[in-house]
This record gives C-alpha cells, structure tokens and sequence, in this order.
C-alpha cells in the first residue's frame, strides 16, 4: 500500500466560509450554512473526486488509522491592482483573503465527506502556502496527504523535548526596566 496520495485541483479554490444563520419558511429553528454554501460544495465536491480517484489508483485505505501530514500549495489569481513590478514576475506569495485556515477546512472536509480518510482529525501536521499567480488558467490547489512515520516524529519530538529540558534549567532573564 502507498503511504501518500498527491494531485492537482484545478480552478480557483474556494475557503471554507463563514456561517450564517437561516430560517426556513414553516419552521421554528434556525440553521447555520456557509455564507458560500454553493461555491464551496462544488470547491469540495472537485478535491473530493480527485482525492478519491487518487486514492482508488494508490490502494488507499480511508479506514486507517495512521497520523496523516497534509500539504497545500495554493495558486489563487492575482488581482489587477497589483503593481506592475509584481505582476512582471508573474507570481507573488498571498497575503490577502482567502485566510489559509480556511482553505484548508475545505479540503479536509472534502477527504472525510468523500471517504478518504475517516475523520480529516487524523490530519496532525502541515505545510500550506498561498500564491497568486498572473495567468489565471494555472489556479488551483497541489495536495499531498502522506502517513507520518511515527518513529522519525517521535525522535524529532524527543530532540525539541531534551532541548526545553535544558533551557527550564538557565535562569531566567530580567525584563529590562
């Protein structure tokens, strides 16, 4: 079995949105819905095919269990306003909206409603970028969801644990005054 999946979503990607409360005609209660419901469940319903198929090509088990590493690089489209000297390199890191948390929600969201993994709380490390790029046929999101390997993590972990061991021990600075 492959212990990662990885694909391309094409198109812009969509965050996965605020709630807002609704009424329904006849009814007495309120529901929250995604202020972008209909753009985020085609966002979704594309990661979520893709992420399937991937999966399906790679003998990927949705049931297992293992701690998952998820990576995102997305390609959003540059906006016009911006100066010309960014837009003659053609590509440029995001510093606007969408908010990174939240793209990603969509897209672990869309691995748990599309079976390829069980809860997307199996998700416990990342690395997400946000570009946006001139040529907005190129949008989209680039995603690799790979098993941990528990022991290199654990070693690591220790590592970053001996070393605040040994600094509890220094004294502690003074505040200057």
């Amino acid at each position: 079995m492959t212990e990662q999946i990885s694909f391309f979503v094409p198109g812009e990607p969509t965050p996965q949105g605020s709630m807002k409360p609704i009424t329904l005609p006849g009814q007495s209660w309120t529901q929250l819905i995604a202020d972008n419901d209909a753009e985020l469940k085609r966002w979704r319903a594309k990661v979520g095919e893709l992420a399937k198929l991937a999966a399906n090509l790679q003998d990927w088990s949705p049931r297992r269990q293992d701690a998952m590493h998820l990576t995102c690089r997305f390609l959003l489209p540059m906006p016009a306003s911006r100066p010309a000297s960014i837009r003659k390199q053609e590509i440029a890191l995001c510093g606007v909206k969408p908010d990174l948390d939240k793209l990603i929600r969509a897209i672990g969201d869309a691995f748990t409603e599309y079976e390829v993994l069980f809860d997307d709380s199996r998700i416990v490390k990342g690395g997400q970028v946000k570009y946006e790029v001139l040529d907005h046929g190129l949008c989209g999101a680039e995603v690799v969801l790979r098993v941990i390997d528990l022991v290199a993590e654990r070693d690591a972990m220790i590592e970053v644990l001996e070393r605040r061991r040994a600094h509890r021990s220094l004294p502690m600075s003074r505040p200057r005054s």
